[in-house]
């Protein structure tokens, strides 16, 4: 109920003035060599995770390609729009208005989202959560420096299908 009345409000908020997509992030990052970061960042990250499973004999598992096709196609717009959009701005406005954690704000932002994220995603302590909030936490950097969760949307599609690749092949 909470959630509902919460994201009720944002939305009139925000419809309003035309800025709902704009106060999650998704828009144009400020400068267009962001996309290219986020092409390479992503498989150059997926292809380093890979490489430290494969090191640690931890396999990629296995999945139904119904599942890898959302997760290089709508799942990262949807949990860039979640973790880095909502999450990330909510903590960073909020952090930002208490006495004493301005300084702090991006950090307890990037952290805490990150968090959320790996969180969300498994509940495997070890590597796997390892994975998954370094993987948050390079998503969130790119969407602070870029401004954009398009951006980062683009990083976690990228990552997500290198991933995807690997494990069709074994």
């Amino acid at each position: 109920m909470a959630v509902a009345l919460f994201v009720s409000i944002l939305v009139y908020a925000c419809i309003d003035r035309g800025q709902l997509f704009a106060y999650f992030g998704w828009v144009h990052p400020r400068r267009r060599i962001f996309w290219l970061y986020a092409l390479v960042a992503g498989a150059a990250a997926a292809a380093l995770v890979i490489t430290i499973l494969h090191a640690e004999h931890t396999p990629l598992g296995h999945t139904s390609p119904a599942t890898l096709l959302y997760g290089v196609t709508i799942g990262p717009i949807i949990e860039e729009i979640l973790f880095r959009g909502g999450a990330f701005s909510v903590i960073y406005v909020t952090a930002a208005s208490i006495k004493g954690l301005l300084g702090l704000r991006l950090t307890i932002a990037i952290v805490l989202s990150s968090l959320f994220f790996a969180v969300a995603h498994t509940r495997t302590m070890g590597i796997p959560l390892l994975v998954f909030f370094a993987m948050g936490t390079l998503y969130t950097l790119l969407r602070w420096r870029s401004n954009s969760t398009a951006a980062s949307a683009l990083m976690h599609a990228t990552y997500n299908t290198v991933i995807a690749i690997a494990m069709l092949r074994h």
